[in-house]
């Protein structure tokens, strides 16, 4: 067997592909709240995966612009913690803005999921408050593998949980933090359909 060849990353291509994972994700949480649609949840979990995997490859793209290195990992949290200092700020500026501005948006709604197992009455929902980033994260940190596994529970059940309107405003806030990151910036890529 041959070595495997080392891939490289068009992080200016991924913030586009990116932005086609949001507006279908996007597109599906507004399809799953609509209230004349009697299996609307059947679109939750697609728009979980799609908006969690759009903030994954935006996350990855700050990571390389802010601090010039090759962003490893799928967790949200970790990602973002990897930021600087200054970068985490004007985002948390701009999230807080956005997620202010996303309280009069009714087609984004909030979904908790919980699957019991057996004789399990317990209550495994807790208090969310997303007015911070960090909350925000740990919550969705593992968005996009739990969701696309909904159907997969073992012994212990779950609990998951997605709000696309404190996403919503967290993808925003990094695509402000990329303008900023890349205002110097020439295209490195190009496309054209055959």
């Amino acid at each position: 067997m041959g070595k495997k060849k080392k891939k490289e990353s068009n992080y200016q291509f991924a913030i586009e592909v990116a932005d086609g994972f949001y507006q279908t994700g996007l597109s599906l949480a507004k399809h799953s709240h609509e209230a004349h649609y009697d299996r609307g949840y059947i679109w939750i979990p697609p728009g979980v995966v799609n908006f969690s995997f759009a903030t994954e490859l935006l996350l990855k793209a700050t990571i390389f612009y802010d601090l010039k290195q090759k962003p490893w990992g799928h967790k949200l949290y970790s990602l973002y913690q990897s930021l600087s200092k200054k970068t985490k700020q004007k985002i948390e500026t701009s999230y807080k803005q956005y997620k202010k501005a996303n309280e009069k948006v009714d087609s984004l709604p909030a979904y908790k999921i919980t699957i019991r197992v057996g004789d399990d009455d317990k209550d495994h929902s807790k208090e969310t408050n997303f007015d911070e980033i960090k909350n925000l994260l740990e919550i969705h940190s593992d968005s996009f593998e739990n969701w696309r596994y909904i159907h997969e529970f073992g012994q212990e059940g779950y609990c998951y949980e997605f709000d696309f309107k404190a996403m919503d405003a967290f993808y925003k806030a990094l695509v402000d933090a990329l303008k900023e990151l890349l205002k110097n910036e020439k295209a490195s890529f190009g496309m054209k359909l055959a």
